[in-house]
């Protein structure tokens, strides 16, 4: 009887453990996804502004509506290579300007 307490004991605390290591790891993928997504937000609205393009005209220019360009620009969606592909040619910069590294 004592084994097994000790066994469930033990199993609690692993698993415990390695919940925890999980959510933390979960929270830093999660803080590099959002920032990453903003990083690519804020050079989308620099680039469509230099060109003097609401947010409405844009979306008509590249087939998104404006409620996925409004998401894009506040970073709560990313961006499809198409998509990324279409704001790239529309807005006349290569991909690798709207890249953080």
């Amino acid at each position: 009887m004592g084994f097994d307490l000790l066994a469930l004991v033990v199993a609690r605390y692993f698993i415990n453990t390695h919940m925890e290591k999980f959510t933390i790891k979960r929270k830093i993928v999660v803080e590099e996804e959002v920032g990453y997504n903003r990083f690519v937000a804020l050079k989308i609205i620099d680039e469509r502004k230099r060109m003097g393009l609401t947010q409405d005209e844009f979306a008509n220019k590249i087939g998104l509506s404006r409620a996925s360009v409004v998401n894009i620009e506040k970073g709560r969606q990313q961006v499809s290579l198409k998509n990324l592909y279409l704001i790239c040619k529309y807005l006349e910069i290569k991909s690798s300007a709207l890249l953080p590294f």
